[in-house]
């Protein structure tokens, strides 16, 4: 199995694992739905309703999402700085 170089898997096998997790739920449970966030490499799981396909819930929320990368542009603003 590849993996980055922090013992993670690389981004095609998540992105295989997920696909397969997501086909599997769609019998049992075709209101949860489980992403990575394309930006941060972050999982992302939704709680859809199956009529309107409106996002009624996402573990982490959109605003921790934005916190995140906000977060992290900050970082690596102050590392170009300091060097």
């Amino acid at each position: 199995a590849q993996e980055k170089p922090n013992g993670a898997p690389a981004r095609e096998e998540l992105s295989k694992a997920l696909d397969s997790i997501n086909r599997t739920l769609q019998e049992r449970a075709p209101g949860l739905e489980f992403s990575v966030d394309g930006e941060s490499d972050r999982t992302i799981v939704k709680v859809v309703d199956m009529e309107t396909k409106e996002v009624i819930r996402q573990m982490p929320s959109r605003e921790a999402m934005e916190i995140a990368k906000a977060i992290d542009k900050l970082q690596s603003l102050m590392a170009r700085q300091t060097a």
